[in-house]
């Protein structure tokens, strides 16, 4: 275990521009998103003994060298690393009642049996796959088979980063080429997962008004999804917390307007969803 690490891939800065960009307000410095960073690298420092943080900039670049390089027409289930014409925008939504999950579109997208049907018309038949993380592989086999079934076939599954055992899996199906591969990991997050309030941050609740639980408590199972160790879950939630309300609290400053919950891309589940001030939301949540 102490050998294993625990992985981030940063994306979080390139999420929050583009959501500044649509709803007119203005994003932080570069140096803000670095120090941020920073300080997530050294807070899971304390925690785990080995820590490796993946720049979006790395995966970005080497998943379009394997794109080009395949000469194959790429799908892409991942808009933050990697953009193709053709795209699914499909992602796992939890079930509200037992926590199981349903592959499905997310939110603001084309039902899945439409994007595949945009797919069959397209008339392309063999392409190259994109995500940008690789684990058990279970989400990308669904698909391969998906598309398979409107002959469309699958001759490369390319993804940023990828774990051995998922590689294995998939490979059953069709060659895997990653940019980084790990042997085991104690976990792989995107950093975006962590903070409330922030475009796809956590888990989608099916059939809800694009409502997702962040791995940070009390919203969602920061033991489980992200695997903090249970006596770590509360003080590393609450540094979640203050880390979320400083971002949020840096754009308010910058764009001389607040930020209400209403404004919020993804709305974060058991918080307000009106007009009230965000920042003023997640502070209610840290302790006094």
């Amino acid at each position: 275990m102490y050998n294993t690490p625990y992985v981030i891939s940063r994306g979080l800065k390139s999420i929050i521009k583009k959501w500044c960009k649509q709803n007119n307000f203005i994003a932080p410095k570069d140096i803000f998103f670095v120090e941020m960073s920073e300080r997530l690298e050294n807070k899971l420092k304390s925690i785990f003994p080995q820590v490796e943080i993946i720049s979006h900039r790395e995966i970005s670049a080497e998943i379009t060298k394997i794109v080009t390089f395949s000469k194959l027409t790429p799908i892409s289930l991942d808009r933050i690393y990697f953009q193709s014409q053709l795209n699914l925008d499909v992602t796992r939504k939890m079930l509200p009642n037992n926590g199981k999950y349903v592959i499905g579109n997310r939110f603001g997208t084309p039902p899945f049996i439409e994007q595949l049907q945009t797919i069959e018309n397209s008339g392309v038949r063999e392409v190259v796959l994109i995500d940008d993380v690789l684990f058990s592989g279970g989400t990308l086999i669904s698909i391969i088979k998906k598309l398979n079934n409107i002959g469309v076939n699958v001759k490369l599954v390319c993804a940023g980063i990828g774990i051995k055992k998922g590689i294995k899996n998939v490979q059953k199906y069709c060659p895997v080429e990653c940019f980084k591969v790990y042997n085991e990991v104690i976990d792989e997050i995107c950093n975006w997962d962590f903070y409330p309030g922030v475009p796809l941050s956590g888990r989608l609740i099916a059939d809800s008004d694009n409502i997702g639980k962040p791995y940070c408590e009390p919203f969602g199972d920061i033991v489980n999804w992200a695997s903090i160790p249970v006596e770590h879950a509360d003080d590393f939630s609450q540094f979640l917390i203050r880390e979320s309300i400083r971002l949020f609290d840096e754009i308010e400053k910058l764009s001389f307007k607040k930020v209400l919950c209403s404004d919020l891309e993804r709305k974060v589940h058991g918080m307000p969803t009106d007009k009230t001030r965000f920042v003023i939301a997640l502070e209610k949540h840290l302790h006094k």
